[in-house]
């Protein structure tokens, strides 16, 4: 999809295949009405996040499809079905093996930095920690102290009695609705959206009648 006038109701469509190999683009119109309807009725013959992540890479360059060679163009998708970045590598002068060496290094350093993203978070999340140990974390990375202040308990005062917590009588809940569970695709995902919503409503006035 190339571009989309909705005054005209039209939908320019490109040839990907020809602008890829052959590197001459062919474009047609379709009515906006009929792509709609191929986008709901049909599955999706490529992968449109890759597509879409390709397209506006070569948006911010300063290039076109045209600038690179069909091999070039599959390390580009290689790389975008990846979720790297594509603007280091867009240059039609590099050879398909320096691009390809540009997305191993950056798939490398990601997971790199996810590795050493789980190894600084995980000692902070595995148990509650004091102000003690929060602090020294916070030192160790060099991050500024929190200033903990004393609470009642640690001042030897008596603390307030709580209040006894709100119970709800328990029930068994039975499904009476015969038409649960029908429409269409898109019918059920509404359904399922208003009863997640309806859960965490109950949960939350549940947790401040707690």
């Amino acid at each position: 999809m190339d571009t989309v006038d909705f005054a005209r109701g039209k939908v320019s469509l490109q040839d990907m295949t020809m602008a890829r190999e052959a590197r001459y683009p062919l474009f047609r119109e379709e009515p906006v009405e009929f792509v709609r309807t191929l986008y709901e009725q049909e599955e999706p013959q490529f992968d449109f996040a890759t597509e879409e992540q390709v397209f506006i890479a070569i948006q911010q360059s300063r290039y076109t499809y045209e600038d690179f060679s069909g091999e070039q163009m599959d390390a580009i998708y290689a790389a975008a079905q990846k979720n790297l970045n594509l603007l280091p590598m867009l240059n039609p002068d590099f050879s398909v093996e320096q691009m390809q060496l540009i997305a191993d290094i950056e798939d490398r350093v990601r997971k790199n930095e996810r590795v050493a993203y789980d190894g600084m978070l995980l000692p902070l999340t595995g148990h509650v920690m004091t102000p003690e140990e929060i602090n020294a974390a916070r030192k160790e990375y060099r991050l500024p102290l929190e200033p903990f202040t004393q609470t009642s308990d640690s001042l030897g005062k008596q603390a307030q009695p709580t209040q006894p917590a709100v119970t709800q009588e328990k029930r068994n809940f039975h499904i009476t609705d015969d038409d649960l569970g029908a429409g269409g695709p898109k019918a059920k995902f509404r359904a399922n959206m208003d009863a997640i919503h309806l859960t965490r409503h109950r949960t939350r006035r549940r947790r401040r009648l707690n």
